[in-house]
């Protein structure tokens, strides 16, 4: 196991199918098996439920809740409240259903750590995982034969799943945009955001490892109702330049740093 005392990982969930659940709890055994790291678990919904679907972690990892009433996950507040609860020099945005062989992990918290603003820990290329592999992933913690052989292609250049970030640049450049909502174009924003203000990306080579999971209809992509409008604010500020961007994000409530 190894000991990263400069990170927390921020994990942004809502309990919506059982296997989203099936999948955070694979993600956060995997986790906590091969590292000794603070994990702060964000769950948005109607009423707090992670104590119910994971009492195994209790102690393990820190809950926070953030009650909504809407039917689409409004992802970047939740990240954003993680972030502001985080007191490490570097963080690691984690999806729920997503995973990487531990030297990747490890790769992009060395070039964080050494300055670089955001390091995304994969090239680009997106794998699925289907049964029987997830459930062999839960029962041995590794993700040894996984590969393009036995995993389908998900999508050859994703910019989502996991990040390493800089936590003083991440509020500096304004945090998630809480514009978005749902799924569809908030991590090409931030990308594009961060770019644009200078600040320094990279990614390590290798494909990041997707678990396949029932997704309610309309939560993703051009299904969700409200991509049009993620789109348009990906548009919006892709078109700005550094100067206008600072001026964006200096007025975004939602990234002043805490007190």
């Amino acid at each position: 196991m190894t000991v990263l005392p400069d990170v927390t990982v921020l994990i942004p969930a809502r309990f919506d199918s059982t296997g989203r659940v099936r999948n955070l709890k694979v993600v956060l055994r995997y986790l906590l098996h091969h590292f000794r790291v603070r994990v702060l678990l964000g769950e948005e919904g109607e009423r707090p439920r992670a104590g119910d679907f994971l009492p195994e972690f209790q102690g393990r990892l820190e809950h926070i809740f953030l009650e909504a009433r809407s039917g689409h996950f409004h992802k970047t507040r939740c990240l954003n409240a993680l972030a502001r609860e985080a007191r490490t020099d570097l963080v690691l945005t984690h999806d729920t259903d997503v995973l990487l062989p531990p030297g990747k992990y490890l790769a992009a918290r060395d070039l964080a750590a050494r300055g670089c603003h955001m390091v995304l820990p994969f090239g680009g290329r997106c794998l699925n995982v289907e049964e029987p592999e997830i459930a062999r992933i839960h029962a041995t913690l590794s993700l040894d034969g996984l590969s393009e052989e036995n995993c389908s292609l998900r999508h050859p250049d994703v910019y989502g799943g996991a990040a390493f970030l800089r936590r003083e640049a991440y509020f500096e450049a304004g945090l998630e945009n809480e514009r978005m909502y749902g799924w569809g174009c908030e991590d090409n924003e931030r990308v594009r955001r961060l770019s644009i203000l200078g600040c320094r990306i990279a990614r390590i080579p290798g494909p990041i490892f997707h678990l396949a999971h029932p997704r309610p209809a309309g939560s993703i992509g051009p299904d969700n109702p409200r991509f049009q409008a993620n789109l348009a604010e990906l548009g919006r500020i892709e078109a700005m330049t550094p100067e206008q961007l600072r001026a964006e994000v200096a007025g975004w409530e939602w990234a002043k740093p805490p007190a």
